[in-house]
């Protein structure tokens, strides 16, 4: 801790932290983590790979963040240090329902956690266990990656891209189309960003090589296949000007630059460039690069 004036050798306070830090991670591992990861455990012993894409992506967010957070730790343990990393999520148990304030406020007091923890060894042995679970969990969807786009949408971080962006409005309209948020530009790079993070926490990196690729291939279709399906719905958007006044901003707009559809094609182009770049592409969008 930092005083704002010298402690002149009245040390009395830091025996009361260390005493203070001690006890909450000990009440935290016995009250909380032991019982918790008892419960993992007998819930990972019986997953199969029929489970659903949000369960399965709980758990690997879960694995793979703590690992990589306990490794950042045993690293350097400074607070400034591990704030740089993602926190793991709370994985929901017992079929309940998952629920972001209870996330983030897991992964608050797991930071504390291990930015007080003092017991290396015991650490070590956490990785271990933690990375046998993972390449065991992993193994479950070795051909089906698909789950780290919903772990991406249900992150928070990235926005979907709407109808209301291009056209404004404020009329909702039935059945209206988007872009899920790990289809957009920003979405891929939490894509890319979470496949690193999960060669750092696999023990054997080099064997997601193959599945990786195969998922880069997929998800470049999955993308094309986004956006052409929002271009077919676009002109819906229309329908979100519910007055006169709503139109006339439209108008207005369109004449200053080019409006919305405009605006769409400028926004493909933008959105997919990363995934063009060295590919073949659809013959629709090869109208847009022209």
């Amino acid at each position: 801790s930092k005083w704002w004036i010298p402690r002149f050798f009245l040390t009395e306070s830091l025996h009361v932290e260390r005493v203070l830090k001690e006890q909450y991670c000990k009440k935290f591992r016995t009250g909380f983590m032991q019982p918790f990861d008892a419960k993992m455990t007998d819930s990972l012993k019986v997953l199969s790979s029929s489970c659903s894409d949000e369960q399965y992506a709980q758990y690997m967010d879960h694995l793979v963040r703590r690992i990589n957070l306990l490794n950042a730790a045993l690293d350097n343990p400074k607070p400034e240090n591990l704030s740089k990393r993602y926190q793991p999520s709370y994985v929901f148990l017992g079929g309940a329902n998952a629920n972001a304030e209870s996330g983030k406020g897991f992964g608050l007091l797991y930071f504390y956690y291990l930015a007080w923890r003092a017991d290396k060894d015991d650490m070590k042995k956490e990785v271990s266990t933690l990375q046998d679970w993972l390449k065991k969990v992993y193994a479950l969807r070795t051909s089906n990656m698909n789950w780290i786009l919903l772990l991406v949408d249900r992150q928070g971080t990235v926005s979907a891209a709407t109808l209301a962006e291009f056209w404004g409005g404020t009329q909702p309209v039935s059945g209206e189309k988007f872009v899920q948020p790990s289809f957009t530009s920003k979405g891929k790079n939490a894509v890319d960003y979470f496949l690193k993070e999960l060669e750092e926490a696999y023990p054997e990196a080099a064997a997601l090589s193959k599945n990786k690729g195969a998922f880069d291939e997929r998800y470049r279709v999955l993308c094309f296949e986004a956006w052409k399906s929002f271009a077919d719905g676009f002109s819906a958007g229309a329908g979100r000007l519910k007055d006169a006044k709503e139109m006339q901003d439209a108008a207005v707009k369109m004449a200053a630059d080019g409006g919305a559809y405009f605006a769409l094609i400028n926004r493909i182009s933008t959105e997919l460039e990363p995934l063009v770049a060295d590919s073949t592409m659809p013959a629709w969008l090869s109208q847009i690069y022209r």
